[in-house]
């Protein structure tokens, strides 16, 4: 919806301190009309049942894998999908489809994330993505070190030595786990291939996790794998723009006269419906994905989950 705000409006004489924190109901609808609260709701709710059977996906106890702990690291993944699919879905529910965007993003990256551990080689990958995150974990640590180190003149606060201390240790004991089964293979995987690379002068560093093992080089490469291509081309092209606060002018104020303005209201939702569409389809995935792979006993719960998704996607197309 597009609003007009004149600079009449704006500079109002009102002079009591209260007039200022009152919303202005043409830019922040505070109360819906009830039709429209009706069709914010009938998105949400449909996000929250799928978040609901996913919250029992994460009670179910993992048989076969259930003394192995790489099978954390899927587990930890779906657990941030419901997370982001819960808030994309309060997000909806007061029809702010263009803030959920941003986060529908993030799920379509954890998307891909979890259709690669589960496609092949699981046990294998999800240790590359632990020992990734643990360098990352080391790399900031030993940033703030160097940073904050009392050799630094610049540092007017720098840490204490009981504070050095308690950093390398926690260093130390990130260390240790290369040196352990699971771990140790990535480990040794990512020294060798960054070796390597600096023996032919590859300057471009082994950052990304999927990319362990001769994996895709970048997300990019990541969705072809997995034959998303069409979804990062256009899906995942045009949200980044609003995730790096690049469409924050763009469509979003014109004017309208000397002295006034049209600007789109907070919580526009025009783009709801194709926004739930990408997170309806991104969070089902994941967890026909997740069951299918990690927990393929549960098939006869899965086949339940899958017929409802595939018919209330149909559902909510004819409306």
């Amino acid at each position: 919806m597009v609003v007009s705000i004149s600079k009449n409006e704006q500079m109002s004489s009102n002079t009591e301190v209260n007039y200022f924190f009152k919303p202005c109901k043409q830019l922040i609808p505070r109360e819906a009309e009830l039709r429209l609260v009706e069709h914010f709701n009938k998105y949400a709710t449909k996000l929250d049942d799928v978040v609901n059977f996913g919250s029992q996906v994460l009670t179910w106890e993992v048989q076969q894998l259930k003394n192995e702990e790489y099978i954390s690291t899927p587990l930890t993944l779906l657990r941030e999908s419901l997370d982001l699919t819960d808030s994309c879905a309060i997000l909806l529910s007061k029809g702010a489809a263009d803030s959920a965007k941003i986060l529908t993003r993030s799920l379509f990256e954890l998307f891909l994330s979890i259709g690669y551990l589960c496609k092949a080689d699981t046990k294998q990958r999800s240790y590359a993505y632990m020992v990734s995150s643990i360098l990352d974990d080391i790399k900031y640590h030993n940033s703030v070190l160097q940073t904050y180190s009392q050799k630094n003149g610049k540092v007017k606060m720098p840490l204490s030595e009981e504070q050095i201390l308690e950093i390398k240790e926690l260093i130390w004991g990130k260390e240790s786990l290369f040196d352990m089964p699971g771990y140790e293979d990535a480990y040794k995987y990512y020294c060798t291939e960054t070796e390597r690379r600096k023996r032919i002068k590859n300057n471009r560093k082994l950052e990304n996790w999927y990319s362990y093992y001769d994996g895709p080089r970048n997300l990019r490469g990541l969705s072809a794998e997995l034959g998303a291509d069409d979804a990062y081309t256009f899906f995942y092209s045009k949200y980044s723009k609003a995730a790096h606060g690049n469409e924050s002018f763009l469509g979003k104020m014109v004017s309208s006269g000397e002295y006034s303005a049209e600007m789109v209201q907070l919580r526009s939702f025009s783009d709801l419906q194709s926004v739930f569409h990408y997170i309806f389809m991104f969070s089902t995935s994941i967890l026909e994905t997740y069951l299918s792979t990690i927990l393929p006993e549960r098939s006869a719960e899965l086949e339940i989950f899958r017929s409802w998704s595939r018919q209330e996607m149909v559902k909510l197309i004819k409306d």
